[in-house]
């Protein structure tokens, strides 16, 4: 059983209750649940509104330690974007979602720059363990006959995530205005150079990889 998006400290507890007793489990969360809280609706707005939603900062704390404990075994972006006009509105009637998947790793370097992480913590949980879960074998690690799948990031790099800088059909982010230390400075898919400097370099080169789990 692979559960997605846990976002509470009673689905953490549930999990890790579960893995002691032997349920072959596993789990991620999401970064909305991991950086945003209750606490942010007024100032964030609508752009907020995600499925599941996002709880109280109890249930965020519970979330980290339940990453850095192993009981989750990763995160990933639940990036589910819209245009500006759908997100506009009442909370009641806009779709769910937002653009994750361009923040995810600076949000997560940040954590790393603040001392609160380690970045072989940041490579197991966003590249290592999703690929090990799904049986990509080619990918997560940097190893003789693995795809050449690397970032290269500038620790000391500071920058702040803002809308008008996002690549995605939704240029819109929770996280905007969020200033990072630590940013991906170059980006590179089965050797290839695919980003460099927060910029797409060239053409699309990405491809369809089913998973050989299911």
């Amino acid at each position: 059983l692979h559960i997605l998006h846990v976002s509470s400290a009673q689905g953490v507890e549930l999990i890790r209750r579960a893995k002691a007793d032997g349920v072959p489990v596993t789990a991620e969360t999401c970064p909305h649940f991991l950086f945003l809280s209750a606490d942010d609706y007024d100032r964030v707005g609508p752009m907020i509104k995600v499925y599941p939603v996002i709880k109280e900062e109890s249930d965020r704390l519970a979330l980290w330690a339940g990453l850095k404990d192993g009981t989750l075994d990763f995160v990933a972006s639940d990036h589910a974007p819209h245009t500006v006009a759908e997100k506009q509105g009442s909370l009641f009637e806009i779709p769910s979602g937002m653009c994750g998947v361009e923040s995810m790793l600076p949000l997560m370097l940040g954590e790393v720059s603040k001392g609160k992480v380690t970045l072989p913590f940041v490579v197991r949980v966003l590249s290592e363990n999703p690929a090990k879960l799904y049986g990509f074998s080619h990918k997560g690690a940097i190893a003789e006959g693995r795809d050449a799948d690397i970032v290269i990031v500038d620790m000391l790099k500071r920058r702040t995530i803002r809308n008008e800088d996002l690549h995605s059909k939704q240029p819109m982010t929770a996280f905007n205005g969020m200033d990072i230390t630590g940013w991906p400075i170059r980006t590179y898919l089965r050797g290839k150079l695919v980003a460099k400097d927060f910029d797409i370099v060239g053409n699309p080169q990405g491809e369809w990889i089913s998973c050989p789990q299911y």
